[in-house]
Order: C-alpha cells, then sequence, then structure tokens
C-alpha cells in the first residue's frame, strides 16, 4: 500500500472515529434528559417514574464510555497521522515545490539538481 494510500485510509477511519464520538455524546445528552425528567416527574407522577431517572443515569454512563473510546481511538490515529508525512521534493535553491518527474534542473530557478 503506498504512503497517499495508507493517509487517506487512516483519514477515512478518522471521519468514522468522529461520528461515533459525536453519537456518544448524543447518548450522554439523551441520558440526561431522561434523568432531569424522570427524577422532575418522579414527584408528580409517583415513584414509578424514577426508573426513567435511572434509565438517563445509565445511558449517560454508556455514552460517557462510548463516547471516551472513541476519543482515544481519534488521538491514536491523529498521532499515526503526524507520524506519517509525505516528503515533497523541493529545490535545494529556490525551495519551491518541484513537479513530479525527473528533472535535472529546477523548472523554476534552473539550479541543478543532480547529486553529486
Amino acid at each position: 500500500m503506498s504512503e497517499e494510500a495508507k493517509i487517506a485510509y487512516i483519514q477515512e477511519r478518522l471521519r468514522e472515529v468522529r461520528s461515533n464520538e459525536r453519537y456518544g455524546t448524543i447518548l450522554g445528552l439523551i441520558g440526561a434528559l431522561m434523568t432531569g425528567i424522570g427524577f422532575a416527574l418522579s414527584s408528580v407522577l409517583g415513584q414509578s417514574m424514577w426508573i426513567v431517572g435511572v434509565l438517563g443515569i445509565l445511558l449517560i454512563i454508556c455514552g460517557a464510555i462510548y463516547g471516551a473510546y472513541y476519543a482515544i481511538q481519534r488521538m491514536k490515529l491523529m498521532k499515526q497521522l503526524k507520524t506519517m508525512s509525505i516528503t515533497i521534493p523541493k529545490c535545494p535553491k529556490c525551495g519551491k515545490e518541484l513537479p513530479k518527474g525527473d528533472f535535472t534542473f529546477c523548472p523554476f530557478c534552473g539550479v541543478s539538481l543532480e547529486r553529486k
């Protein structure tokens, strides 16, 4: 697999991981809403509503674990992406990026690119 293909694969995995990380946040927010509603309504509608509050707490915990797992995966992928670098050849004199191909002279400043 070429270096460019590896980078493209890691970038695709990063998109998936970020999406899953968002799902964990959404799950936690739904749990917080359920917790608030469940415990608030338990005093009005009766004791059975506290179950909704407890289920909300469980959703918060699950969302936090899910989100944390994917946050760790995202950090690992970002670190891996940083270590992989495509080196683009540059002219030793003018410093401009050289286009792909075999050049004996820089197309911008004309300096010889052959190694001695």
